[in-house]
């Protein structure tokens, strides 16, 4: 009974510190353009505001999107 008790204990012990060490390593990953921990370039955080381009024209996607870094373009329809 005491090894299980200890056993449990161990584990419970090991959860802690991983989910300790995720959340210490998840705080100081960089939130801004440059380098993420691994090497790739870490993704920068844009605070700008979704923008409509048109509701119901026509429009060129290419020319108004910028040529670097990600962007989400959503289609939608109303029937």
């Amino acid at each position: 009974m005491r090894l299980l008790v200890a056993l449990a204990a161990f584990v419970i012990l090991l959860v802690a510190g991983v989910v300790g060490f995720v959340i210490h390593r998840e705080s100081q990953r960089t939130h801004t353009t440059g380098r993420a921990s691994n090497g790739a370039p870490a993704v920068p955080v844009s605070l700008e505001p979704v923008a409509t381009l048109t509701v119901g024209d026509a429009i060129d996607v290419d020319a108004s999107v910028p040529k670097q870094g990600y962007v989400i373009v959503a289609f939608g329809a109303v029937f």
